[in-house]
Parts: C-alpha cells; structure tokens; sequence
C-alpha cells in the first residue's frame, strides 16, 4: 500500500498495521472546547486513524489557548460540538458489548463469503437506528 505513494517502497512488504478507534465519540467526529473556566482546553474523540486529525487537533487547541476567536479553525463544527449521549450503565456497556460482536461477526462473515443471516443484518444496523453513526449503513 505504500507503494502507491512512496515507490521506494515497491519491494517493501508490509508486515504489520494498525487502525482503529481509541477515544471515539458516537459520531466519530473529533470535538474540542473550553471549559467555563476559560483556562481548560480539550480535544477528544480521535479515531486513531493518520496523522492529520491530530494536526488539526493541535491547531485548534493552540488557536483555543490562545484566545484566537478570528482565527477560521476555531470556527470549525468541531469547536463545541457535543455528539449524542451513549445510553447509561449498565445499557452501555451489555449494549455496546452485543452490537460489537455482532459486527465483528458479520464483517468475518462478509469478509470471507459466508451467508450473514438477517437477524445478524439487522442487530449491526440497531446503532444508526438509534441515531448513532457506528456499524454499517
């Protein structure tokens, strides 16, 4: 895969890879804000995919830090934005346990030509129904 970018790398083969959500909010967008306080600036809700979501992360936080309003990254949707709640525990957690299996059964499934019955289909869509954006469209 890096070949396509890089071709000194066409006779490099790719060992090892990692990706996935660490940190991620029920939209999987990134959010960032201050506190009431003024001194306390945060980012969370990183998916743990590539380098750019961190960089622009830190440009908001400094613009944040530095009280830069006029500066057009502070102005992003991603500035105070607040995702939808996940429902409380113990729903979260038994929840949130049932509808991962069921996707990663039926990703494994999909992935190597297996039928995935309807109820499975139906079990990895709940989320969105809820109106989350996690598990498949």
């Amino acid at each position: 895969m890096g070949a396509r970018w890089l071709r000194c790398l066409d006779d490099v083969a790719l060992v090892d890879a990692w990706g996935g959500p660490i940190d991620i909010s029920p939209d999987h967008l990134p959010a960032f804000g201050t506190l009431d306080s003024g001194r306390i600036h945060w980012g969370h809700g990183f998916s743990g995919n590539g380098v750019g979501p961190c960089w622009l992360g830190g440009r908001i936080l400094a613009a944040l830090a530095q009280d830069r309003q006029d500066d057009p990254v502070t102005r992003l949707p991603l500035v105070d934005h607040r995702a939808r709640r996940f429902p409380p525990e113990p729903f979260r957690y038994l929840g949130a346990r049932v509808i991962r299996e069921a996707i990663v059964e039926a990703e494994q499934r999909d992935d190597t030509g297996v039928y995935v019955p309807p109820p499975l289909r139906w079990l990895v869509r709940v989320p969105r129904w809820m109106g989350y954006d996690l598990g498949p469209e």
